[in-house]
């Protein structure tokens, strides 16, 4: 066991903070840092208030640490409200520090100090699925990786709507895409607020990757009869291979029917180019049911996408919609006690008041089987039908006619 866990913060030392970046790059297999990018890091890190943990290397302190993670504050739309949620990212242990209990150490402090200030919810998104289910994390929102075909098969059954395209640079696009954001986050269930390297990132101005300015990515923006945006993707053309090249698009986003359907359709008339490629598409995305020939559009995997971790049950529950009117006693299972209880939800009008009581509980929720369930990216049912949710049949039936939504969650923020 290492012993020291350190906590550090943006305004620390430089060294010590370049230190922890190049960990981090190493982690994630990237590429040894430039000045540039560390100070872009760096001043990402300040606005977002971040906190960073680090394990120090015994064999060399003042070098890179063997685990890191870093977490800060940040929002989720839950549906009916929007609530502060921790954000965590940049975990890493070094291959030859681990099963030493380096990321629960981290994980632990970090989510004990995220308990204690009144945060109700933590997030992440992952790279290794098998990891965070010990600390209580679950699956919240998924997406799908699609590929479209438009070389011969693409084709609307009905025009989108009289608005119309505009390409754009990303550094001219900023003011719009975030604007668009804006209003996609405050109307969608599973979406989270953006860290401050987004700003960067969807501008151009930075390219983690190639460690320059993007010089790849185009954006093309749907305006409305009004003129205004109210939609975007941003894209890249793919390499050249045996046949046409793909269009790979990084982000979409639409506000209106009109918008998403008239942004398919530029991205398929794009020449040159055969598929189009988005490994986040919505579950439920209309434009199958929009094409001529549906077969065009190949849903090529399915991938979960947020993570969450709930820390306040009362706070999380209260803040989500809710179908059947109703009342039910639940009990949450939390092995790290952060939100272990008995707690009765009583549903009225889409609307619940959620209360701790001693009752004993009708249902039994694991705490990551509540991470699926709280923001509806789950239903009852499949919990129970794989053994994660236990509870008479009358009363998890009562919860399902309370509890599950017809929508899913949905959300583009990575972190």
């Amino acid at each position: 066991m290492t012993d020291e866990l350190t906590r550090l913060s943006a305004s620390d030392d430089p060294a010590t903070l370049r230190a922890w970046n190049e960990a981090i790059r190493l982690g994630f297999h990237m590429s040894r840092g430039s000045d540039e990018g560390f100070q872009r890091w760096l001043a990402d890190a300040k606005a977002d208030d971040a906190t960073l943990w680090a394990v120090p290397d015994p064999d060399n302190p003042a070098g890179m640490p063997v685990g890191t993670l870093e977490g800060f504050d940040k929002a989720i739309n839950a549906g009916r409200a929007e609530i502060a949620a921790r954000l965590i990212t940049d975990v890493t242990v070094r291959p030859t520090h681990r099963r030493r209990g380096l990321l629960r150490r981290m994980m632990t402090a970090d989510l004990a100090e995220t308990h204690s200030r009144g945060i109700p919810v933590a997030a992440l998104t992952v790279t290794e699925a098998t990891i965070y289910g010990r600390f209580g994390f679950g699956v919240s929102t998924r997406g799908h990786r699609i590929e479209v075909d438009t070389a011969e098969r693409f084709g609307l059954l009905s025009a989108p709507g009289s608005g119309r395209c505009q390409l754009v640079a990303p550094a001219d696009a900023i003011d719009a895409v975030n604007e668009v954001f804006g209003r996609f986050h405050a109307a969608t269930r599973g979406s989270v607020t953006w860290p401050a390297f987004y700003q960067d990132m969807m501008s151009g101005a930075w390219d983690d990757d190639a460690g320059s300015a993007d010089k790849k990515t185009w954006y093309v923006l749907h305006r409305d009869t009004h003129d205004e945006v109210d939609g975007f993707a941003a894209y890249r053309i793919g390499e050249r291979g045996d046949g046409p090249r793909p269009v790979e698009v990084l982000t979409m986003v639409a506000t209106t029917p009109a918008g998403h359907l008239g942004l398919w359709e530029y991205l398929a008339s794009i020449d040159l180019t055969g598929v189009v490629k988005y490994h986040n598409a919505p579950l439920d995305d209309p434009l199958p049911w929009a094409m001529r020939d549906s077969r065009g559009y190949r849903v090529i995997g399915e991938g979960d996408r947020l993570w969450t971790r709930v820390l306040d049950p009362i706070a999380c529950l209260q803040a989500r919609p809710w179908r059947g009117d109703g009342t039910i006693v639940v009990a949450v299972d939390d092995p790290m006690g952060f939100a272990a209880g008995q707690y009765r939800i009583e549903v009225s009008g889409e609307a619940a008041e959620v209360t701790a009581v001693d009752t004993a509980a009708e249902v039994t929720i694991p705490v990551d089987v509540l991470a699926g369930l709280w923001l509806g990216g789950a239903d009852v049912p499949r919990m129970v039908a794989a053994g994660r949710l236990t509870g008479a049949a009358e009363a998890t039936d009562r919860l399902a006619a309370m509890m599950d939504l017809a929508i899913p969650p949905y959300g583009i923020t990575f972190f």
